[in-house]
């Protein structure tokens, strides 16, 4: 592999350039008691049916609550945003989801709250050596941080 997304926590020692900041929003169920709040805390969805995007040990959901100190309650771990999308639409729960995955939805049924704390994962663009990677995926690397950077 060349280029490789990935948190920034998680480069170790290969070179990379940082693309974005992705904020974690709270995704509610348009008639939920804290649908009506402009902000949510995570003391505040720690206390609601919390649906978990599943992302193994490098979640930052549960590092959010761990920073924070709160230990909520999942009622389900799940690995598909769409799918959690759908639970949430059926009044399974709330969520604590990405602006990148939600940002160009069609998500009026549904209430997206900032989160008072606002967890976010840096994301960058990673590779071992750009001196040995090839010039299609540096020419590559180049559109991506033009595009994201403009």
């Amino acid at each position: 592999m060349d280029l490789g997304f990935t948190h920034i926590d998680y480069v170790g020692q290969l070179q990379s350039q940082i693309l974005y900041q992705d904020c974690l929003y709270a995704v509610l169920p348009s008639k939920h008691p804290l649908a009506k709040q402009s902000e949510v805390s995570l003391s505040d969805l720690a206390k609601t049916e919390l649906i978990l995007l599943d992302e193994g040990e490098n979640s930052l959901t549960r590092a959010a609550f761990a920073k924070a100190n709160i230990t909520p309650t999942f009622t389900y771990e799940i690995y598909d945003d769409y799918t959690i999308l759908e639970m949430i639409r059926q009044d399974l729960g709330a969520s604590l989801l990405y602006e990148n995955f939600l940002d160009g939805l069609a998500l009026e049924d549904l209430t997206v709250r900032h989160i008072t704390e606002k967890p976010f994962r840096t994301i960058v663009l990673a590779w071992k050596n750009w001196q040995t990677l090839p010039l299609a995926a540096q020419e590559f690397a180049k559109n991506i941080s033009n595009h994201i950077h403009d």
